[in-house]
């Protein structure tokens, strides 16, 4: 898989968006504990962060909690599964426009460095339980679901994204071969 290649364990853009985040929220903290009237370089080093998180987060993981499910359900599933989702999503931005005033006011600039701290510890929870789905159409992440349930227990998501990459390229020198040019509506069949 892309991901767990050596050479991109360092290079792979979640855990480099998430640590970034981590570096982002844990400067914030600091500008925010030393900050304030006396030293206003603090202060403006929090307010800059703040705003470099928020760019980066737009440009990296913004996307995610709309996109990855679908990409990662089956076709049975995709609805429910991006429902599901999109709810819990929102449900915990609730949580945090919620508890943030009352964080701020009660344990100050340590609210950001918890921030850093979580975003830390989802390193891990990215690195091994997303799925790869890098360069599959939806009808071949279904496919991949078959590979996998086909397989059993005893396959890896790794092996079944494999094959089902192998099954891609089978699949399209299939349908080229069948189309001669003049058709309008092309489709590639896994």
């Amino acid at each position: 898989m892309r991901r767990r290649g050596a050479l991109h364990k360092c290079l792979s853009p979640e855990p480099q968006s998430v640590s970034l985040g981590s570096v982002c929220f844990a400067l914030v903290a600091a500008g925010l504990r030393y900050g304030g009237p006396d030293n206003k370089g603090m202060s403006i080093l929090a307010v800059v962060f703040i705003f470099v998180y928020y760019v980066f987060y737009g440009m990296s993981l913004l996307s995610i909690p709309y996109m990855y499910p679908a990409g990662i359900n089956s076709q049975k599933m995709r609805n429910i599964g991006t429902s599901f989702a999109t709810t819990v999503n929102w449900l915990f931005v609730y949580v945090v426009v919620v508890a943030t005033p009352t964080a701020i006011a009660n344990i100050q600039w340590k609210y950001y460095m918890l921030y850093a701290i979580f975003n830390f510890c989802f390193i891990p929870v990215i690195w091994w339980f997303y799925i790869e789905t890098a360069n599959l159409s939806l009808e071949q992440v279904d496919r991949l679901f078959e590979i996998k349930n086909e397989g059993g227990n005893d396959m890896s998501w790794s092996e079944a994204t494999r094959l089902a990459h192998k099954e891609r390229g089978v699949g399209l020198s299939i349908h080229l071969e069948k189309d001669h040019g003049n058709s309008e509506h092309c489709e590639v069949v896994a």
